[in-house]
């Protein structure tokens, strides 16, 4: 069986991972990219430059398709509080938007 290297491209985001290593940890930086079909610019990869957006995931793990949709659908939240995002952010940030777009149906009604 292959290894998981992260999501499917999804609503034209591509999920890029950069892997840092060194004695006795490995950590992975995570990036959503809109190359339209395009390679990385010169390879290299800017911190919410242009075409790039830092995934504030967990350094260690990868995100799941089903993680990597949400943080999309979601219009790319940061993290809440002091550590990354994992799927539990991502579901309250999903609920408080729902109830927050309730709400406004509920009182303008213009």
């Amino acid at each position: 069986m292959a290894d998981y290297t992260g999501p499917k491209d999804y609503k034209g985001f591509t999920y890029h991972q950069e892997i840092l290593e060194d004695e006795d940890t490995r950590k992975i930086l995570h990036y959503a990219l809109i190359l339209e079909g395009k390679p990385v610019p010169n390879g290299v990869i800017s911190e919410n430059g242009e075409n790039s957006f830092v995934f504030d995931w967990s350094p260690y793990a990868v995100p799941s398709q089903k993680n990597w949709e949400m943080w999309i659908d979601l219009d790319r939240p940061a993290r809440l509080g002091n550590g990354p995002l994992n799927e539990s952010a991502l579901v309250i940030i999903k609920e408080h938007l729902q109830e927050f777009d309730q709400a406004t149906k509920r009182d303008y009604h213009g």
